[in-house]
């Protein structure tokens, strides 16, 4: 009979880890302590809250790993070092699982990028310019960047549409 009474005593106690293990699945990114620089939303399996939805402030995206490239844009002279995320990383953080993004500006500017172009192009979301952090008047806080000194490709009106600057929401399709 002992046995059994130990089971029952701890039966609440499991019953409790599993639902917070399950919990943690479900919001598995931490909240933004910060203020909140991009949210991202529609087909993703990863988010911070109680909606279908994932926050990000600064802090977060610096959080994971960072990519550097040095690239030439139409909006600046010469060769220019920008940091950032990934935007592969960034989708696989929130289990993203469409095909395209949706992707829009602080000026609700909006522009359609395949989710292909994230792996295939090394895509990333710029924070820094020069190692300095952007401000909106520079065309932050967020940027997407494409690789275009290492891909002259990709240097094309089509391409450059997509690099759009003051990010703030991203929704996958």
């Amino acid at each position: 009979m002992a046995p059994l009474n130990i089971w029952r005593g701890l039966l609440p106690a499991l019953w409790l880890t599993l639902a917070m293990v399950c919990s943690a699945e479900a919001f598995g990114l931490p909240q933004p302590t910060g203020k909140v620089v991009l949210e991202v939303s529609g087909a993703i399996g990863q988010g911070n809250g109680s909606s279908a939805r994932a926050q990000f402030d600064m802090a977060m995206l610096k959080q994971m790993p960072a990519v550097s490239i040095d690239t030439s844009t139409p909006w600046f002279e010469g060769i220019h070092k920008l940091t950032g995320v990934r935007l592969a990383d960034l989708l696989k953080a929130v289990g993203a699982s469409g095909n395209i993004i949706e992707a829009i500006a602080l000026n609700d500017y909006m522009v359609e990028i395949p989710v292909r172009d994230a792996a295939e192009d090394d895509v990333i979301i710029a924070y820094a310019y020069d190692d300095q952090p952007m401000s909106v008047r520079e065309k932050g806080p967020l940027w997407v960047i494409y690789p275009l000194a290492d891909r002259p490709m990709l240097n094309t009106p089509e391409v450059q549409a997509k690099m759009i600057w003051q990010l703030k929401a991203m929704t996958i399709q």
